[in-house]
C-alpha cells in the first residue's frame, strides 16, 4: 500500500485530479491540502502556492495511476510520486484491499 502525492498546479486540476482517481476506482479516498513549495534557485529562496493531493491506493497501481494522471493532464503535467504505508489498521487495509481496483 502506498499514499499516493500528486501536487496539482492549481485548484481546479486538484480537483479534476481527486474525481479522476475517485471515478476510476483507482483509489480509496482523496484529501486535498493548500499550501507553498519552496525552493532555492541560483542562490535566491522562491516560494510558490501548491495543492496536494493524496490519496490511499495499492503499490501495483502506481504506474497504472502515473501514465493516467499523464495522459488526462498533459498540458500541465502534475508531479506525482508515492510514499509507502508501512503499517495500516485492519480494517482499513480490508476496505482497501476490496474497494480498490486491480
Amino acid at each position: 500500500m502506498i499514499l499516493l502525492h500528486v501536487i496539482a498546479t492549481n485548484e481546479k486540476q486538484a480537483d479534476e485530479i481527486s474525481d479522476f482517481l475517485l471515478e476510476k476506482n483507482f483509489v480509496l479516498d482523496t484529501f486535498i491540502m493548500t499550501g507553498s513549495v519552496n525552493t532555492r534557485e541560483q542562490g535566491v529562496l522562491k516560494s510558490e502556492s501548491a495543492i496536494l493531493v493524496t490519496a490511499r491506493t495499492r503499490a501495483l497501481l502506481f504506474n497504472k495511476i502515473d501514465k493516467a494522471i499523464h495522459d488526462k493532464f498533459s498540458s500541465e503535467p502534475p508531479i506525482v510520486y508515492s510514499v509507502p504505508i508501512v503499517n495500516m489498521d485492519w480494517d482499513h487495509a480490508s476496505e482497501l484491499e476490496k474497494k480498490v481496483k486491480v
